[in-house]
């Protein structure tokens, strides 16, 4: 579990994915790999500390399969 890419455009959207293994993935619109953490709470923490960080960014929550 980690965290890879930490750059994020001012107008992408960071995407929460939950997995059906019990593993949060963060992605971005264009499918780099931000990470993938063990709950909901540090994923969608990861996303809005990159958005904060970003002013026009976005999280966008996926349901997982």
């Amino acid at each position: 579990m980690g965290r890879f890419d930490s750059s994020v455009a001012a107008n992408e959207r960071v995407v929460v994915t939950a997995q059906n293994n019990g593993v949060w993935r963060v992605e971005f619109d264009g499918g780099r790999s931000g990470g993938s953490f063990k709950s909901c709470k540090a994923a969608l923490a990861y996303a809005g500390d990159l958005v904060d960080q970003h002013p026009g960014a976005g999280i966008r929550l996926q349901p997982g399969g």
